[in-house]
């Protein structure tokens, strides 16, 4: 078989290609830069070209590149019989009535002022020391947090089904919805959520539902359910400004533009009910898909 001389593969890229290696007949650097560009190069010709069998798989040529995007995604529910009350947060280190069921390693809510005005953060423990529990860092929804051990609280997120309470007309009940993602993909990712139905009760024939929210923010009083994300930036989708509704069909909550590691969001919950409401327990099921952008 004749050699194959001067195979060109270059790490550059355009709006439509990529190409991550190269070798050249004569001449040049192992590697070689400018501002411009960046270009991984060899010298001499030989042949390259891929072979398998049932026992042995063959990358022929001086290094050939092999690069296998990858992600992991997991999500976590605020677990409410975990709840302990919060006293106080310096930096990343949360202050809390007992760590009792608490393991480093786990993830975690901190709630400020829990109801109409609350605060969130979510992130991974990573020390506890006597009461004080040490985050690696805190993604928030509606900025820093102050926590002083009024209607503040610490959970974990180790739960595959959300618990929003007992509802009642003259509080809001909220809950979270977190993921983490590990993307190498050059293209980022993205996170859609979608519910089977409403937030409803069945009784017989009869069904009730808790509206979804149609005003941009979930209140005490109303039948409203909804929820906001703490991904402030997507685009096409309203959860990053408002308390939105969910729908069957899939909804953005969570994207990112480019390779990215230890990457986290959440969506925080939000239910009101009115006078009146018909009482039982009201559920449905959502449902989180990571996308790849390959």
């Amino acid at each position: 078989m004749a050699p194959v001389f001067n195979v060109a593969k270059a790490q550059m890229t355009s709006t439509n290609y990529e190409i991550r290696f190269d070798s050249v007949g004569a001449g040049g650097d192992d590697t070689s830069g400018s501002v411009t560009y960046q270009l991984r190069d060899s010298v001499g010709g030989s042949g390259e070209g891929n072979a398998s069998s049932a026992t042995y798989n063959l990358t022929a040529g001086y290094r050939q590149g092999v690069f296998d995007q990858i992600a992991t995604f997991e999500t976590y529910g605020m677990n409410r019989v975990s709840e302990t009350a919060a006293t106080a947060l310096t930096g990343n280190v949360v202050t809390v009535n007992t760590v009792s069921g608490v393991l480093v390693g786990d993830m975690a809510y901190i709630v400020q002022d829990q109801g109409s005005n609350q605060r969130t953060g979510f992130g991974k423990v990573i020390d506890i020391t006597g009461n004080d529990v040490t985050l690696d860092n805190i993604t928030t929804l509606g900025g820093s947090l102050t926590i002083n051990g009024s209607a503040d609280y610490f959970y974990t997120a180790n739960n595959s089904t959300l618990d929003l309470g007992v509802l009642n007309s003259s509080t809001l009940s909220t809950t979270a919805l977190g993921w983490t993602v590990d993307a190498d993909v050059s293209g980022g990712y993205s996170v859609y959520v979608f519910e089977d139905h409403d937030l409803q009760l069945t009784v017989g024939p009869d069904t009730y539902v808790i509206n979804d929210v149609a005003d941009g923010s979930v209140s005490a009083g109303a039948s409203e359910y909804g929820a906001r994300s703490s991904d402030q930036t997507l685009a096409g989708s309203s959860f990053d400004t408002t308390d939105y509704n969910f729908s069957t069909a899939h909804q953005l909550v969570g994207s990112r533009s480019s390779n990215s590691l230890l990457n986290r969001d959440f969506l925080l919950i939000k239910t009101g009910v009115q006078s009146g409401q018909e009482p039982g327990n009201y559920s449905h099921t959502l449902t989180l898909i990571y996308v790849g952008a390959y």
